[in-house]
């Protein structure tokens, strides 16, 4: 039987990536970051679930990453795959990315 997939809890860490292009680097920006980053994170074996949204006007992409019980922020940081991808995404960057870290406090799904 598959397992069901990830779902975050109160008490787990989010982190918010937050990526500023210029509009000349904004397509590239987003397909490496999309692309890249969801191949990164499968490699990286971190159970974890992540948002990618966009603001095409400001040339922002914002990854909202949330991170399972007993798979820290802090391995992700340092992982081999992520850091392959931010190679390919840092020259493209018109200033560096903003970190933000929160912790789930609650959820509501609707139907």
């Amino acid at each position: 039987m598959a397992s069901s997939p990830y779902e975050p809890d109160e008490g787990d860490v989010v982190v918010m990536f937050i990526n500023k292009f210029t509009p000349e680097t904004y397509d590239k920006g987003l397909a490496v970051q999309s692309e890249g980053f969801r191949s990164a994170i499968d490699e990286s074996g971190q159970t974890r679930s992540t948002f990618w949204v966009a603001d095409a006007d400001k040339h922002e992409i914002i990854g909202i990453s949330f991170f399972a019980k007993g798979h820290p922020v802090d391995d992700w940081h340092v992982s081999e795959h992520r850091l392959k991808v931010r190679e390919q995404l840092e020259p493209l960057l018109r200033e560096p990315t903003t970190v933000k870290h929160y912790t789930v406090i609650g959820k509501q799904q609707t139907g």
